[in-house]
């Protein structure tokens, strides 16, 4: 049994458009959401400033006092620490500091990702 040319032609040309059609990059649609919707968010790093009241270095958080409230944050190994010391072994044992947490706050969670020291003025 044969098979007519015009079938085979036919045939050859849907498997290259076929195959074309798969290899070639697929255009993106634009982005018709609307700002903020359906993106995360991004995280808004805040600060505030208070006198240090404990650190606790087993559970890596640290506790401040501020003009309103008292605040609890935790750090991590990448927390940066500047000024009157700088290590965190150096800021549990510290009395009388100041100090500005700059901080991602996650729900509930506020982590610390800079603490600068400065001493009290008495």
């Amino acid at each position: 049994m044969r098979i007519p040319t015009f079938v085979l032609g036919t045939f050859a040309i849907i498997t290259l458009t076929a195959l074309a059609a798969a290899a070639a990059p697929q255009a993106q649609q634009p982005d018709r959401s609307l700002p903020g919707q359906n993106q995360p968010q991004a995280e808004a790093l805040r600060s505030v400033q208070g006198d240090l009241l404990s650190v606790d270095t087993k559970a890596m958080t640290l506790m401040i006092r501020t003009a309103d409230a008292t605040m609890q944050f935790r750090y991590t190994n990448d927390t940066e620490i500047t000024g009157a010391l700088e290590t965190i072994a150096g800021l549990a044992t510290a009395k009388d500091v100041r100090v500005t947490v700059r901080f991602i706050e996650e729900g509930q969670i506020r982590t610390a990702t800079r603490i600068d020291v400065q001493p009290i003025r008495k």
